[in-house]
């Protein structure tokens, strides 16, 4: 084979997010592209140039990412090791019989890689968000009728979609990044989860391939209402009840608030004290919003001051685990913007989160 012949099949052929040649020699494309830019969805199934060719060619990408996420991705997703084989195992298997599921893994997977892989980040980043944005428009469309023949996989979509968007970059342009309220919207994906969980029948909720999953959601929830060591929880938060039932608001939005701060009390106490330790888990980061979606934020998507001020405080949590790539930076974010969203009588109350999180405005 010619040099000259070599040469010209090693050039950018310009074909987006990333062309056959630099995919295949693992370098960067040599044209300018933005993170949000989507190309056409590459079909799962097909070679690696995206289009369907041989039916006996492997898709070395998506075994790539396939392959990252059992080995990997799954192991960043909850520190239990029934949950970390929960998703290693049980999850893939169900993702083979449903395509927006397997998609959401992928693009998962290819966040996971962009961020352990610097160099070829916009190679990966644009996989992530070309599967995804596939996954969400088939997924999307079946979550208000959700039945009990798909609703265990829209629950694990939904589940999945937050780690997501959880793992993008942060942009203020982003729909899962930022929502009408200011605040991500990724908080909010947890509201229809309580639905999707109601339509699983109650025997598959307990023997079901997603059983110990909400088995185990369950069992949190649990000790954390049982809890009695409250040292870890900030004492604060007592006096922010005090202050938000003095304040002139109707009734109802007070006790949605006091029982979101008495809720938020719980997951504290069933932290030991630095966060860490065999009772701290990521559920219990997820389990505090899960359990005020109906009721407390609808008035965090508003936003009133008195949620956003709660809400402050749910972000010292996320600092507790911000050793999770997906986590990284997102306790700085949200206090940021809390704080920005706030006059000075509301930001003295957010004090305490601000100093456990160590963010200090500039």
């Amino acid at each position: 084979m010619s040099s000259s012949f070599s040469a010209m099949n090693q050039i950018c052929d310009e074909r987006r997010p990333f062309c056959l040649n630099c995919s295949k020699h693992r370098v960067d494309c040599e044209y300018p592209e933005r993170f949000n830019d989507f190309a056409a969805p590459i079909e799962i199934g097909a070679s690696n140039d995206g289009e369907v060719n041989d039916p006996n060619a492997l898709n070395l990408r998506d075994l790539e990412l396939l392959h990252n996420f059992t080995a990997s991705t799954c192991t960043t997703l909850s520190l239990q090791p029934v949950l970390r084989d929960f998703y290693r195992i049980t999850v893939p298997r169900l993702g083979f019989k449903c395509e927006y599921l397997m998609r959401t893994i992928l693009a998962l997977s290819a966040l996971h890689l962009a961020y352990n892989r610097p160099a070829q980040k916009e190679h990966y980043q644009a996989q992530a968000l070309s599967y995804h944005k596939v996954a969400s428009r088939e997924a999307t469309g079946l979550i208000s009728s959700a039945t009990a023949s798909n609703a265990e996989n829209l629950l694990l979509f939904s589940i999945l979609t937050m780690f997501f968007a959880l793992a993008c970059p942060r942009h203020d342009d982003d729909f899962l990044l930022v929502g009408e309220s200011g605040f991500p919207n990724w908080p909010f994906l947890l509201n229809g989860t309580r639905a999707l969980i109601a339509v699983i029948d109650e025997d598959r909720r307990t023997t079901g391939p997603l059983a110990p999953l909400l088995i185990l959601g369950r069992e949190r929830t649990m000790a954390a209402q049982a809890a009695t060591d409250s040292h870890s929880a900030p004492s604060v938060l007592v006096q922010l009840e005090k202050f938000i039932r003095a304040r002139k608001l109707p009734e109802s939005e007070v006790q949605i608030c006091a029982t979101a701060i008495a809720e938020l009390r719980e997951c504290f106490s069933a932290l030991s004290p630095e966060g860490k330790g065999p009772r701290t888990d990521i559920t219990e980061l997820f389990a505090w919003i899960w359990r005020v979606a109906e009721d407390f934020m609808p008035l965090l998507k508003i936003p009133t001051k008195e949620a956003v001020t709660i809400f402050a405080y749910w972000c010292v949590l996320i600092k507790y685990i911000d050793n999770h790539w997906w986590a990284w930076g997102w306790a700085e974010h949200l206090i940021a913007k809390a704080y920005y969203m706030l006059d000075e009588v509301y930001r003295l109350w957010i004090q305490w989160p601000m100093e456990e999180i160590g963010w200090s405005p500039p």
